[in-house]
């Protein structure tokens, strides 16, 4: 008779050790040989009308370790349904081979399994706690500056002779240098930057050059990977690479020259609204860019509260997470992998133990129609300024129907809407810090957060 037992050998980490005696699996041998036969095609003999023996003889020791392990298995699964237990994966066996089965001899075998058990943690936030909350005020100066960037954004461009200031545009051409020579690049990229992007230091190295002209630099030190991680990412360029020789060949050098403050620019900005001054216009965009800061700001918001409830304490079996991490994938990894994955892997499991007992606790959910409208909402996101009351958005629906046919579409929307309300939750329980800083004091304080991270 099959019979699971059971020991703890380290912190929610158990040895799980499945008997079964051949009562247990002869009867299903001795099935599946029969079902075989009816169905076997072997030189000699009808279909359906081979002996049982023969097909015994040529295929009985494969079915005989499958009704073996089938089963280990299904006692297994049994075991653990009526214990209830919540584990991480699946067992793991604790033997890489299989004990010597033999159908001729049938007989008792044991099989040995480590498990791993989930926590049970306590989601308790102390009255006290509160987190930042980032306000950013917008300067009479700092929104001049946004609607110059507005004209000059909606301007035409022209070429000039040579780089004047930071306010130029130039289409360079980057060229990293096999050991800082003039071998041969191992890449080549053209982008076009705003003199502004480039360090001070390479700005002033820049005055005066025309097309043509070449410098020689360190990467970082012409451009800030911290300031502009996103040259770097058009550039293919990881943190190892930042300080590699670049040879930057000037292409061109335009100015913008701004659109005028008039009820086409208006238009072109606001493409939605009647505005016919300068005074309007201005309000307008002071609202635009305080409702982008407020997305900004709400997003490092849940950074904070990210960062509190990960300090909510969670146990975990760590020996076990290991073996399971080591032998998961399709290829089995090395100590030294395990090792350097696995500080990654547990704050994610962390994060994912947590999320899952709070939505568990307080009944959060996400519906279908949900989901539908993020989609909604991210379409109209993506198209930005656009006349809505002039464009065609009746193939939305359509699009929006095939979107929820999409496992893969669904369950993203799904995990992103139910972190929201999580984090809604959160708030609830946390007070707000509010602090007010100027735009340059938070681009600081992100930055300083991401190069933590």
């Amino acid at each position: 008779m099959a019979s699971v037992t059971r020991e703890q050998i380290g912190n929610l980490h158990d040895r799980l050790v499945v008997k079964i005696s051949k009562e247990d699996y002869l009867p299903a041998f001795e099935k599946d040989i029969k079902s075989f036969s009816k169905t076997a095609n072997i030189p000699g003999f009808r279909k359906g009308m081979v002996p049982a023996g023969m097909i015994k003889k040529m295929y009985g020791a494969d079915f005989f370790s499958d009704a073996v392990i089938k089963a280990v298995n299904n006692e297994l699964e049994d075991f653990l349904k009526k214990e209830n237990e919540e584990i991480f994966g699946h067992p793991i066996p604790s033997v890489t081979k299989l004990p010597e089965m033999d159908m001729k001899n049938p007989s008792e075998y044991e099989f040995p399994f480590e498990i791993g058990l989930k926590p049970k943690i306590n989601i308790s936030i102390p009255e006290d706690t509160s987190a930042v909350y980032y306000k950013i005020k917008l300067t009479e100066e700092e929104l001049q500056k946004e609607i110059e960037n507005l004209q000059i954004n909606n301007g035409t461009l022209k070429d000039i002779e040579s780089v004047r200031d930071e306010k130029d545009i130039v289409k360079v051409l980057f060229k990293e240098m096999a050991d800082g020579t003039n071998a041969e690049p191992t890449l080549s990229k053209e982008e076009t930057l705003a003199v502004s992007a480039f360090s001070d230091q390479f700005q002033k190295e820049m005055q005066g050059k025309k097309a043509g002209d070449k410098l020689t630099t360190k990467l970082n030190e012409a451009i800030d990977p911290v300031k502009f991680p996103g040259i770097y990412e058009g550039l293919g360029i990881d943190a190892e690479g930042e300080g590699k020789t670049f040879e930057i060949e000037i292409l061109t050098v335009s100015e913008m020259e701004q659109h005028p403050l008039n009820e086409e620019l208006y238009k072109k900005v606001f493409p939605d609204k009647e505005i016919n001054t300068e005074e309007v216009f201005r309000k307008a965009v002071s609202e635009e860019v305080e409702k982008q800061y407020n997305d900004v700001t709400a997003n490092q918001f849940e950074h904070e509260l990210y960062h509190l409830l990960m300090e909510i304490p969670v146990e975990f079996p760590e020996s076990f997470l290991k073996k399971w991490l080591e032998t998961s994938g399709e290829q089995k990894k090395s100590t030294e992998e395990v090792e350097q994955e696995f500080p990654k892997f547990i704050e994610q499991l962390k994060w994912s133990v947590i999320s899952n007992e709070i939505a568990k606790e307080q009944d959060l959910k996400v519906t279908a129609d949900e989901i539908r409208e993020e989609i909604k909402t991210e379409l109209k996101r993506y198209f930005g300024n656009v006349d809505t009351s002039t464009a065609d958005f009746s193939w939305m629906d359509g699009y929006v129907d095939r979107m929820m046919t999409d496992s893969k579409q669904i369950e993203s929307r799904y995990d992103k809407l139910l972190v929201k309300k999580i984090f809604d939750w959160a708030t609830t329980k946390i007070s707000k810090n509010e602090k007010e800083v100027t735009p340059e004091e938070f681009q600081k304080i992100q930055a300083a957060h991401k190069h933590h991270h």
